[in-house]
C-alpha cells in the first residue's frame, strides 16, 4: 500500500475488510479478540447521509457467542440423507412400512432409517427403524434403545447462504427470542435477515457491516478458495481506502 510515494507492507484480516500497518497492531488485535473490527478500513461500506452513516457504527452487545456455530460442510447438503436416494426398501425393513422420501432427521443415527407408518384408522406417521429392523415412534424412545442422547449431526443449509459463511443461533433482545443468524466467513459479524446477507454481498462490505459477533472460541479462517464467489472479498477486487482513525492506533 501506498504511504506517501512509498510502497509499504500491510497486514490484511482474513475477511480482508481491515488491515494494519505494523506487527504490534496484528498482535494487540488477536490478544483482544477485535479481529474484523478493528485496525483501518480497507474497503469502506457505502452510507448516502451523515445519519446512516452514525446508524452504521455498531458496538458489541457484551456476550460472548457460545452456541454451536455451523459450517457448509455439517449441512444437510453434505451429510444429510434422504429416502429418495434409496433405490428400494432395506431387507430388514417391515413390509408394512414405507420409505420416507425426504430430509432424514438430523440426529438419526447411521444403520437407522426414517420410514412412513400407516396406522389403522389411515393416518400416516414418521416413524425411525433400526439396524434390526424394530420401529420406534418418537426420537426419545430412540434415546432409550440406545442409552445415550442424540445431537443433530448436521443443519439445514439455505439454498441462498454462500458456503463460505456459517450458521448460528443467538438471543436476540430486539426480538426477545432466539433466532437464526448467518455469520460472515471471518467470524466477526452476523445478520439475522436473508435481505441483510445478500445487501452486504452486494455493496462489498461483508466483514465491515451488521452486527459486531465474538466467538468462544473464535473460528479458523477461511481458506482462499473457500472465499471465492462466496460473499467474501479477493484480493482482486479490494478497494485500498486512505488510513482512517484506528481504535488501537496503529
Amino acid at each position: 500500500k501506498l504511504q506517501g510515494e512509498k510502497k509499504v507492507n500491510i497486514y490484511v484480516t482474513p475477511c480482508e475488510t481491515r488491515f494494519f500497518w505494523c506487527k504490534a497492531g496484528v498482535e494487540k488485535a488477536l490478544k483482544e479478540d477485535t479481529v474484523g473490527h478493528s485496525g483501518y478500513v480497507l474497503r469502506q461500506p457505502e452510507v448516502s447521509s451523515p445519519d446512516k452513516a452514525a446508524k452504521s457504527v455498531v458496538k458489541w452487545d457484551g456476550v460472548w457467542h457460545t452456541e454451536k456455530v455451523w459450517k457448509w460442510e455439517e449441512s444437510d447438503q453434505v451429510l444429510g440423507r434422504k429416502g429418495s436416494d434409496l433405490q428400494e426398501r432395506p431387507a430388514h425393513w417391515p413390509s408394512h412400512v414405507a420409505i420416507f422420501p425426504g430430509l432424514w432427521a438430523a440426529w438419526l443415527p447411521d444403520g437407522w432409517g426414517q420410514c412412513n407408518y400407516s396406522r389403522l384408522s389411515g393416518k400416516e406417521e414418521v416413524q425411525y427403524i433400526s439396524p434390526e429392523g424394530k420401529l420406534f415412534r418418537y426420537k426419545g424412545k430412540v434415546e432409550e434403545a440406545l442409552g445415550t442422547k442424540l445431537q443433530d449431526r448436521f443443519t439445514v443449509w439455505p439454498d441462498w447462504l454462500p458456503s463460505s459463511w456459517h450458521k448460528s443461533s443467538k438471543y436476540l433482545k430486539s426480538f426477545g427470542k432466539v433466532r437464526t443468524i448467518y455469520i460472515t466467513p471471518c467470524g466477526t459479524r452476523y445478520f439475522d435477515k436473508k435481505e441483510a446477507v445478500e445487501e452486504a454481498i452486494a455493496r462489498g462490505t461483508v466483514g465491515i457491516s451488521g452486527s459486531i459477533l465474538k466467538i468462544d472460541p473464535p473460528l479458523e479462517p477461511p481458506l482462499e478458495n473457500d472465499r471465492q464467489g462466496h460473499g467474501g472479498q479477493s484480493s482482486q477486487n479490494v478497494e485500498s481506502q486512505a488510513p482512517a482513525s484506528s481504535s488501537n492506533g496503529t
